[in-house]
């Protein structure tokens, strides 16, 4: 069984350095994220199929479970 690294420091390190960025007040970042942002195809082709192929893959890797004893 792979040993899970994942200590509550290392997750809290890890959120405060994902979420810094929210700290910050530079007009500039938030146009660039705002740019990014609305960058993104949603209804793309190529978005529906790559979620559609990932819904496959999370439903043949998850074990079935039964309700019968």
């Amino acid at each position: 069984m792979k040993r899970d690294n994942n200590t509550p420091e290392r997750v809290r390190l890890t959120l405060i350095r994902a979420l810094a960025h929210l700290l910050e007040d530079s007009p500039h970042w938030w146009r660039a994220f705002n740019e990014a942002v609305r960058a993104v195809d949603y209804h793309s082709p190529n978005r529906q199929a790559a979620l559609n192929g990932l819904a496959l893959r999370l439903a043949s890797s998850t074990p079935s479970t039964s309700t019968e004893p």
